[in-house]
């Protein structure tokens, strides 16, 4: 886990949303009471949605957007602007586990212009409807 994270305004992306040299998380158990769902452009809410994971003894669920975002934040950012005025990136999520095993559900996701990132807001209209 790369402790040397970039942060805040410009964090680079490798161009697969983490996943250009792993796998999507999926980390599902029989037996957690908790669920750590998360969506991570460039690392930084991969590496909080690992410890919160580790510590609560949690199972764990990458949201992965069908096309990735750009590895430029400039480029990031316009194309979330017009996801916002537009229609918000389709999810890959085949694979959701139930959630009914679990007591509790923790979100991460990272902040977009003073709101949850596009794919995160796709996830909540999908599964709660806001």
């Amino acid at each position: 886990m790369n402790t040397q994270l970039p942060k805040g305004r410009g964090a680079i992306s490798d161009g697969k949303d983490t996943n250009l040299n792993e796998a999507p998380t999926r980390f599902i158990t029989k037996n957690a009471k908790t669920l750590v769902i998360y969506f991570s452009r460039s690392g930084n809410t991969e590496y909080q949605a690992k410890i919160a994971q580790k510590v609560l003894h949690a199972d764990s669920y990458e949201l992965i957007a069908k096309n990735s975002y750009p590895t430029d934040y400039d480029a990031t950012v316009s194309r979330s602007n017009q996801e916002q005025a537009g229609s918000l990136p389709q999810l890959v999520t085949d694979d959701l586990p139930n959630f009914d095993q679990y007591d509790l559900l923790l979100l991460g996701s990272p902040i977009w212009g003073m709101t949850l990132a596009n794919p995160m807001q796709k996830f909540l209209e999908r599964v709660w409807i806001l």
